[in-house]
């Protein structure tokens, strides 16, 4: 402000176009009744692919940063009740997000929703919860990967001519691969034909390929392994989906909407993740310039004169949510 300059955050996929998509359909329901609840969840997968890719994800952003995903644990509001989710439960605590009978996603809780009961004007709301979405099977592998210590980013591991699978291993201590598969079943109920076992299949966890890294932290072993098979390929299709669920009611009759945004990429360079990061700070830039904004500060997208435009830009470039409201 001293200098009369302004700085936006929050302006990218998610913060960002989370935000705008929000506020915008907040306003509507505010002007037509009262918000009882309010859902919202965001993610980039791959089009999704059993036999390919069973966990339908590959990085397609920082990598470390999906490693240690839900570290601090998560803050949100259900019913009226706090709850507080420590990192170990974080993958445990899913929420099932249907779209349609095909489409079908589980949702973690993210970080701490409460804060946006405030930024969002949702006072009056009994539930508020923020979260990631990912393809049906990964959350409760990942937890077994966090339960045995394996995206741990402060202790540190010597490796002495270890093998994926003896990383996978390092905490269950089994004698070989058919106790492994034991344990995993007695202890995680994954057994052999599940679909969390293929997915640590497929990830290489159970390989005699020997680590090249001698020395890390056991986040930094984690991603060396994944990232055989969650880099991107060529013929890769990346997936953004954001989910925003309303449950509202006018005239004493309950409501629930759900809007939703889903875009697929073009190639592995040309990804629904670069387009969707990237748009929204091009379309505010464009905004600020033609409209001779300069309100100095710092400002985040939650006033009228900002998300809506942005979103109507946006929705010409086609980035489109789609509506489904039904009484419940």
């Amino acid at each position: 402000i001293k200098n009369d300059s302004f700085l936006f955050m929050e302006m990218g996929l998610d913060p960002g176009i989370d935000h705008i998509s929000a506020m915008n359909t907040i306003e509507s329901l505010n002007k037509r009744g009262k918000i009882l609840e309010f859902e919202s969840y965001t993610g980039g997968l791959i089009k999704y692919d059993i036999n390919k890719n069973p966990w339908g994800y590959k990085f397609t952003w920082n990598p470390m940063n999906v490693i240690i995903a839900g570290a601090d644990g998560a803050t949100y509001l259900s019913e009226n009740k706090k709850k507080n989710i420590p990192y170990n439960m974080v993958f445990k605590d899913i929420s099932k997000i249907n779209l349609t009978h095909k489409e079908c996603y589980e949702g973690y809780p993210n970080r701490d929703s409460l804060k946006y009961k405030k930024l969002y004007n949702l006072h009056g709301v009994k539930t508020l919860k923020r979260g990631t979405i990912r393809n049906k099977s990964f959350c409760k592998t990942w937890s077994v990967l966090i339960d045995l210590g394996l995206t741990n980013n402060k202790k540190s591991l010597s490796n002495d001519n270890m093998s994926y699978f003896d990383f996978f291993n390092y905490n269950l201590k089994a004698k070989d691969y058919n106790e492994l598969k034991n344990i995993l079943k007695l202890e995680f109920n994954i057994s052999p034909t599940s679909q969390e076992f293929k997915n640590l299949e497929w990830s290489g966890f159970f390989s005699d390929k020997k680590l090249k890294l001698k020395r890390g932290k056991f986040s930094d072993f984690l991603l060396l392994i994944l990232k055989d098979k969650w880099t991107l390929d060529n013929d890769d299709i990346d997936e953004i989906v954001m989910v925003h669920t309303f449950i509202f009611k006018i005239d004493q009759v309950v409501k629930k909407l759900t809007s939703f945004l889903k875009i697929e990429g073009e190639d592995k360079t040309y990804t629904a993740m670069s387009k969707t990061v990237g748009l929204p700070i091009a379309v505010l830039i464009e905004h600020i310039i033609n409209t001779n904004y300069n309100k100095s500060g710092i400002h985040l997208p939650f006033k009228k004169n900002i998300y809506k435009p942005v979103l109507e830009r946006l929705s010409e470039l086609g980035v489109n949510f789609i509506d489904k409201e039904v009484n419940i």
